[in-house]
């Protein structure tokens, strides 16, 4: 019931604001956009552990949401993100003859607000509440972990938008993604680590209906 629960606020808060807004402004415009960029992991500390330092990786996004108003929006977003392991206490992964992967795939509620156009070029900030599924792939001689563990997750956003045309809207932006603890297991072997933390840069491709 735990797990459920972050994704039942998420869910909760979008429906409120999206509906809330929307009685005021009945020609809002419903959206899905598309996003794809470089992923700059944290250092992420194993629990009573050494560091692990990850190298760039790669993000992707895609969301649903409702332009309420001329400055604010809701939507729903998930996506996935993928950083490979360089070292772990400051030793290259490698070396050990080990491979590290994680996986995060992140469900989230949002809002938006956006400032009025120049000349077709909007700016927008953001914040969304909900879950982070992160997957973990650990190859190493004494004992492998796969394993997928699900915690509450947040994340801050800004960028430009473009208009194209009226319906099509091209964009830059930046995305900082924040989990709580997790704690992977497989066959008694137990990988306890704080809360990563992902920075990333991203471009993206918005179509309103």
């Amino acid at each position: 019931m735990k797990q459920k629960i972050p994704f039942l606020l998420a869910a909760g808060i979008a429906s409120a604001a999206t509906a809330a807004l929307g009685q005021d402004h009945p020609s809002g415009q419903y959206y899905v956009s598309g996003g794809m960029g470089a992923a700059f992991e944290q250092e992420l500390r194993v629990r009573g552990a050494d560091l692990i330092d990850f190298h760039n990786g790669v993000r992707a996004d895609v969301a649903v949401g409702y332009q309420a108003c001329s400055y604010f929006a809701a939507e729903l977003a998930t996506g996935v993100i993928w950083n490979s392991a360089d070292k772990i206490g400051g030793v290259s992964v490698t070396s050990f003859g080990n491979s590290l992967d994680l996986y995060q795939v992140p469900v989230l509620a949002n809002v938006i607000f956006t400032t009025p156009a120049w000349r077709g070029i909007r700016a927008y900030l953001g914040g969304g509440v909900g879950g982070d599924v992160a997957t973990i792939d650990f190859e190493r001689p004494l004992g492998s972990i796969h394993d997928t563990d699900l915690t509450f997750g947040y994340q801050g956003f800004a960028g430009v938008n473009c208009q194209m045309s009226k319906r099509l809207e091209l964009g830059v932006g930046y995305k900082f993604l924040r989990s709580e603890s997790h704690n992977w297991i497989e066959n008694d072997v137990t990988l306890k680590t704080a809360g990563t933390g992902v920075h990333s840069v991203t471009a993206s491709l918005t179509w309103k209906f």
